[in-house]
């Protein structure tokens, strides 16, 4: 699903409620220079073998509406840039992110209105 949606310029609302990403290992910029994307609901995602998330979302510069609720970031070791450009991403969910895994997160959240990200001690290797 690398680059899947990537640089498609005109849209504006997505429905994938129905995609089968059980074995996605890659998801690198799925969405990135979507600039008129403005909700995005992917709650239902099966992520539990995702490994590269790398700028999913980057300058996705329209987008104030994220559910990724249920993602299961446990195996990702990439996140550089996953929010980088988002700068009117204001409405977010993501209370289960889990960064154990993770070895490069340069500028995840670079260039967005995302200020606080709130995650359990768990989430973090000792």
């Amino acid at each position: 699903m690398k680059g899947m949606f990537a640089s498609v310029e005109n849209l504006t609302t997505l429905n994938l409620s129905n995609f089968y990403t059980r074995i996605v290992q890659d998801m690198t910029g799925m969405f990135a220079e979507c600039s008129s994307l403005k909700t995005l609901d992917l709650a239902n995602f099966n992520t539990s073998k995702v490994i590269y998330m790398g700028g999913m979302f980057a300058n996705c510069s329209s987008l104030v509406s994220l559910d990724i609720s249920n993602f299961n970031t446990q195996a990702v070791q990439y996140m550089e840039g996953m929010f980088y450009g988002t700068s009117n991403l204001t409405n977010y969910s993501f209370p289960n992110i889990d960064v154990k895994s993770v070895t490069t997160s340069e500028v995840m959240f670079a260039g967005s209105k995302i200020d606080t990200v709130k995650m359990n001690k768990s989430s973090f290797n000792s």
